[in-house]
Parts: structure tokens; sequence; C-alpha cells
């Protein structure tokens, strides 16, 4: 009888850790993963946009402009739109190079009809896509490698605690089977007794 209790009181104690267990781990990965991956695109935004900012760089004459700081124009949302891009740098040749003027950037904006400012844009942000992939590709892989890795484990415990648990289910009911067994021969006892 006593055998019993213990047996039922374990058996509903490894039950319940399970699936709170379970919970809780599992919400613990997904909030993990969850975090691991913004940081990883985060990373990969910040060195795209240096990327295309090293790029951008390399147009003669950007550099010389006066009041012109590209690392506060180029942000997260338009360092991988060559569009934005060209409308940044066309914006800059609007406002700062009029017609008498003959600064270097000035000219190569004009070149051919702003076809290099606009090369040179196309060629900025498909760097910054490549960069910020190269960088975040690895880093996300990883976390999902992680994840899978821990819910694996998880997965495998959870199955070892749940057979456990059926075990002891099984033992209380062979136990129980053979308490009403004796239960029962002693009350054919009594009634052999009796007459």
């Amino acid at each position: 009888d006593k055998m019993e209790k213990n047996c039922l009181k374990c058996g509903y104690g490894l039950g319940g850790a399970l699936t709170s267990w379970q919970i809780l781990g599992y919400t613990g990965i997904y909030g993990w993963a969850s975090y691991a991956t913004a940081l990883a695109h985060n990373a990969g935004v910040k060195a795209g946009i240096k990327e295309a900012l090293d790029i951008l760089s390399e147009i003669p004459g950007i550099e010389s402009l006066s009041g012109v700081n590209l690392s506060k124009m180029i942000n997260g949302t338009n360092f991988n739109r060559p569009m934005e891009l060209v409308n940044i740098l066309q914006g800059l040749n609007i406002k700062l190079c009029d017609s008498s003027s003959n600064q270097l950037f000035c000219a190569f904006a004009k070149n051919e009809n702003g076809k290099l400012l606009a090369q040179a844009a196309q060629n900025a942000s498909q760097a910054g896509i490549t960069e910020a992939a190269s960088v975040q590709g690895p880093k996300v892989a990883f976390i999902k490698t992680s994840t899978a890795d821990l819910s694996y484990n998880m997965i495998v415990s959870g199955i070892t605690i749940l057979i456990i648990v059926i075990l002891m289910v099984i033992i209380y009911l062979i136990l129980r089977y053979r308490k009403k067994k004796k239960m029962k021969k002693k009350l054919q006892y009594i009634k052999f007794l009796k007459e």
C-alpha cells in the first residue's frame, strides 16, 4: 500500500515536471533564438552599410564635398536599395553642383547624364547586400543548428521522462493487481473459516 502511494506520487511528480520543464525550456529556446537572430541581422546591416559607404566613398570628389556626411544619409533602410542611393547622390548633385561648379564630383555626376552615378549606386547597393548576407548567413546558420540541438535534447529527455512515468504507472497497476488478488484470497479464506 505504501509502495503504491510512493510510486503514484513519483509518477505524478515526473509527469508534472515534464510539461512545465518543456514549456519553459521551449519558451527559453525560442526567446534566445529570436534575440540572437535579431543581433545577427543587426550585425549584417551594419556590415552592409559600411561596405556601401566604402564603395560610395570611391566616387571621385565625394569626400571633398563640404557639409556632406554620407554616413548620416545611408542607413539600414536604404543601403540595399539602389534607387534610394541614386536619389541621395542626385540630391547632392542638385544641391551642391550649379552650372559654374567645376568640382570633381559634379563633373562625375554630369558625365553621361548621370549613368556613372547610377552605376556607382548600384555597385554600392550590391556590395552592401553581399556583405550583409556574408556576415548574417553564418550566424543565423549557427543559431538554427544550436536551437535544433537544444530541441533534440529536450525531446529526448522528455521521451525518457515519459517512459519512466509509464513504467511507474505499470508498476503501480501491477502492485494494485497483486493487492486485489491477496485481498480476494483473504476474503475467500475468511469465508472458508466462517463455514
